[in-house]
């Protein structure tokens, strides 16, 4: 955001960025004084439209764009002809997990019992954003039926390494980018984003924690 702002000839740039909100104050080159709000809706990571506004952001700081054109501009970037299917984020979460089992020494029932849960584990996330939850609650809640599931195999002998298959779905909910991001706004001099930002990732996990404990708690006795 500064880059643009410096490339359109703005000075005494300043900008406060949370994760609901930018708000962006700057000095024009007739000498006024130009101020920008706007609030930013909860969204998941949609790689190919990051790279797309990544691309747009390059363009702008390039070339210096008619400021009439840039909302059109950011619109068409974010309009996708096209998107992955439901069925192939499945597919590709199950071949990552899967591989993941296999790295913990899981076998290939382990592997087997971890595809049900992540398919149970997403349609279960696609329901559970209807509401509107945040992903704390989602985390508890889906890891305590993962973690039920997991005790359910292990009881009726569908699965070899109980604890293997707890750790392969923990790995679906851990919120390592964003994790990330958290260390490089503090490392960049964000300091408020970046704090925020860990402290969800913190309370994010931990409700991982809480779901495994729970599904422990309530079929330990199985």
């Amino acid at each position: 955001m500064r880059q643009i702002c410096e490339n359109y000839e703005l000075s005494d740039i300043s900008i406060f960025s949370l994760n609901s909100i930018i708000r962006i104050g700057a000095i024009g080159k007739d000498g006024e004084v130009y101020g920008y709000q706007t609030s930013i809706k909860p969204a998941g990571i949609h790689v190919e439209k990051l790279n797309r506004y990544n691309a747009l952001a390059t363009r702008v700081c390039e070339q210096k764009t008619e400021p009439e054109t840039l909302m059109s501009l950011l619109e068409e970037a974010g309009n996708l002809e096209w998107d992955y299917p439901v069925w192939m984020s499945v597919a590709g979460f199950i071949l990552a997990l899967g591989c993941i089992c296999m790295m913990f020494n899981g076998t290939f029932k382990d592997v087997a019992c971890v595809a049900v849960s992540t398919v149970v584990m997403f349609v279960l996330g696609m329901i559970l954003s209807g509401p509107g939850l945040n992903s704390i609650l989602k985390n508890a809640i889906s890891m305590f039926v993962a973690g039920c599931l997991a005790k359910l195999y292990h009881s009726f002998g569908l699965c070899d390494n109980y604890y293997t298959i707890l750790l392969t779905n923990g790995f679906m909910l851990i919120p390592g980018i964003q994790l990330v991001n958290s260390i490089r706004n503090l490392l960049r001099g964000n300091e408020m984003n970046g704090i925020i930002e860990l402290l969800k990732v913190i309370l994010e996990t931990f409700a991982i924690i809480v779901g495994i404990v729970s599904s422990v708690l309530v079929l330990g006795g199985i």
